[in-house]
């Protein structure tokens, strides 16, 4: 599959992030989410973004979307690991969890996305 295909997936994931964060931070503001919803949008914002990177990555592969899924989810990873190092985060067992949380997302919605190619008629 071409790089192009991957670097589309991770825009989409890196642009629907921003936009839901700044949807979240918008109603926290306004005391619209409580503190409490606020632990549970950090845990869905990232899943909801790499579930529709998978999406857009399965719909432009053409076989096996799982593993293209699996490889934006490594590669999204990877930036994620990089920038805990750059900002000192401590890496724990909730981590690893949340991380195998995010590739299982995002092969589940590049399987997806393999059922919705665009079709040449």
């Amino acid at each position: 599959m071409k790089l192009i295909n991957y670097l589309k997936g991770l825009v989409w994931t890196t642009v629907l992030l921003l936009l839901l964060s700044l949807w979240v931070s918008l109603f926290y503001y306004y005391q619209i989410l409580s503190s409490s919803g606020l632990r549970y949008a950090y845990l869905i914002v990232p899943l909801i973004s790499v579930l529709s990177g998978g999406f857009v990555v399965g719909r432009n592969s053409k076989e096996k979307g799982f593993l293209e899924g699996l490889k934006v989810g490594i590669i999204y990873l990877g930036i994620v690991i990089l920038c805990g190092l750059l900002f000192h985060t401590t890496f724990n067992f909730h981590f690893l969890i949340y991380s195998i949380l995010l590739l299982l997302t995002t092969m589940l919605g590049s399987m997806i996305g393999i059922n919705f190619k665009k079709r040449n008629i």
